[in-house]
């Protein structure tokens, strides 16, 4: 639910009224005279002949067709939230079972070559034995 900032506001009037009656469950945020944030989502708001629209980058949208795409996105991310956490848990349950029945195994270690003593002093050195050519 979202109440009207600046009552003053056409925009904002006409933002709160659209929100309660129809996009509930948004996140909404007003960051300023009409610039809001909807779900993440920063958009600029203008009201013409009391019509809502919204601009999103350099393309212009209807309230109504912004808010469906808004919701969608937020729905969809609330199922692979969900979905991941679900997994997360069988995961879980899946490791803690098999931790009492297995044995541990016993990781290889890999022979590491020895490491070359660089001589990064040059001053005694001969400048013909450091070139590559």
């Amino acid at each position: 639910m979202y109440i009207a900032v600046d009552a003053e506001d056409p925009v904002d009037c006409l933002v709160a009224q659209a929100m309660t009656e129809k996009f509930k469950g948004v996140a909404i945020v007003r960051q300023a005279p009409g610039l809001y944030l909807f779900s993440g989502k920063s958009a600029a708001v203008t009201a013409e002949d009391n019509h809502l629209r919204v601009r999103v980058g350099s393309s212009l949208f209807d309230f109504a067709d912004f808010m469906t795409q808004v919701k969608a996105r937020v729905d969809r991310e609330e199922a692979q939230s969900d979905s991941v956490q679900v997994a997360l848990e069988d995961a879980v349950q899946a490791s803690a079972g098999d931790q009492s029945k297995a044995k541990k195994k016993k990781r290889k270690t890999s022979k590491k070559p020895k490491s070359v003593d660089l001589d990064l002093d040059m001053d005694t050195d001969d400048a013909t034995d450091q070139t590559r050519f």
